[in-house]
């Protein structure tokens, strides 16, 4: 039999998950097909390769198609990898799985407030369990005060996990991680009344023998549920929000009618499978506005105004959002802040000033998924010490007109000065205003120039957070 053969027989392929990428190769290796959760096809009689793909990790099969075609092949759960103990996921371990078992439904370790749950998890991979000593991962209040930090676990006597339970009083914390030898870095994660939100890290390897261990938060996972609610590693939904979250990273496409009916049918057990499909179909064109809007409505009867779920309010094509909205903290994702941003550019008042959001826009650590930010301990300027947009506008514009290579040694040395010890946000601004090519200088062919709007257009930081990083490059530079 040859793949060759102009006969078309039936392929049908289904996944195990409704999120998992489903690739079919012939012999020759091109590329015959691409679905998601499952694949309906016509092909020639012959030797096939199937891939599936499940977050990062992919499986491959051999199938051999006969002369009468395969009218149904299944496939499997991929065991991908993440940080959350999940049934048929990488590095699975059932110890761990009741550790989170008792953590989620047992009064939490310790009383600090009342109303709300959390629920911090780090864990090992197996050839790493021997170890088990973390440091650097705290939980800290808006203001950056200590709460508790992950030392503080009773392990009992597993090895390869630590479980750290607070009550809470509703309202966004900051969760930070301060590694022996790098930057502090945080993300923002929100506390509800009636709910406990869950965080799950595993272990990084440290950069030297001597120093400790650090849980990382670049490849976490969230999850939020009921108070009192016991985790369940079988829960078909968490593992659909995993995907999903995995999707959104990548920037994958997974995201299908069949899957979007999974997640409208689920009940609204984990509110953060609501917020990451939102997300992920605001990447869709053309954006399903219907569906987004049930998505937002059944989150914010869930949860309220999480930053997360009223940045869906700022989609393009949706209608205008209300004046009276304002970001006073910082969202959990990336595509949130991207669209609070886009919408700050318009309305200022969107982020406002003084506000942890404004201050998080001048320190941020690139990731695709969560918002990360470095370590914010400065207070915000006075509301009579910042400049307004449109100055900040003027002075970026003489920065894009100066000629590096025409600075004297004094200045070069200066400029050099203020980039060793500035904000990641500061130079970001130095970089795309004195490093970019301007008008009288030999630029491409059709080139329209370069601008403030062009330079603003690749820095991801609300208006606020410009002007006052402008501010601060003013007095440092002198300028």
């Amino acid at each position: 039999m040859s793949a060759s053969s102009e006969t078309k027989v039936p392929l049908h392929v289904v996944a195990a998950d409704a999120a998992t990428e489903i690739f079919l190769v012939d012999a020759r290796l091109g590329r015959q097909d691409r679905a998601v959760g499952e694949l309906r096809t016509r092909v020639a009689p012959g030797l096939y390769k199937l891939r599936f793909r499940s977050a990062q990790t992919q499986v491959d099969r051999l199938i051999e198609v006969p002369l009468d075609g395969l009218h149904r092949v299944e496939a499997p759960p991929i065991p991908f990898a993440t940080a959350m103990p999940l049934d048929d996921t990488a590095d699975l371990n059932p110890a761990h799985q009741q550790i989170v078992r008792e953590a989620t439904s047992n009064p939490a370790e310790r009383t600090l407030g009342v109303g709300s749950k959390l629920c911090l998890f780090v864990r090992d991979l197996p050839e790493d369990e021997s170890q088990s000593v973390w440091s650097g991962l705290g939980v800290h209040n808006l203001d950056g005060g200590l709460i508790a930090e992950i030392s503080d676990a009773q392990k009992g006597s597993l090895p390869g996990i630590a479980a750290l339970s607070l009550d809470l009083d509703p309202g966004p914390y900051r969760i930070r991680v301060s590694p022996a030898n790098a930057p502090a870095h945080e993300i923002f994660v929100p506390l509800v009344r009636g709910w406990q939100t869950q965080v799950f890290t595993l272990s990084d390897e440290p950069s030297a023998p001597d120093l400790p261990r650090t849980p990382r938060l670049r490849d976490a996972s969230v999850c939020m549920a009921r108070l009192g609610a016991m985790f369940d590693p079988g829960d078909s939904r968490l593992r659909l929000a995993e995907l999903l979250r995995c999707g959104l990273e990548s920037g994958r496409a997974i995201l299908t009618d069949t899957v979007l009916a999974q997640v409208l049918g689920a009940g609204g057990g984990n509110p953060m499978l609501d917020i990451f499909v939102g997300h992920l179909m605001i990447r869709e064109r053309p954006i399903k506005q219907r569906a987004i809007a049930q998505i937002l409505e059944r989150a914010r009867q869930l949860v309220g105004e999480l930053p997360d779920v009223t940045a869906l309010l700022l989609r393009p094509g949706s209608e205008r959002a209300p004046r009276t909205l304002r970001f006073e903290t910082p969202p959990l994702l990336r595509s949130s802040w991207s669209l609070i941003v886009a919408a700050s550019r318009r309305r200022m008042s969107l982020v406002p000033q003084a506000s942890v959001t404004a201050q998080v826009g001048e320190r941020l650590v690139t990731h695709p998924l969560w918002l990360i930010s470095g370590r914010v301990d400065a207070s915000p300027d006075s509301s009579d010490r910042v400049m307004s947009f449109a100055a900040a506008s003027r002075l970026l514009d003489r920065l894009i007109a100066v000629r590096p290579d025409q600075l004297d040694a004094k200045r070069r040395q200066d400029i050099a000065r203020v980039m060793a010890t500035a904000s990641p946000l500061e130079r970001s601004l130095l970089n795309t205003t004195l490093m970019q090519p301007v008008p009288g200088r030999a630029e491409p062919e059709g080139s329209s120039g370069y601008s403030v709007s062009a330079a603003l257009k690749r820095i991801q930081a609300p208006s606020y957070s410009i002007v006052r990083s402008v501010q601060s490059l003013k007095d440092k530079l002198d300028i």
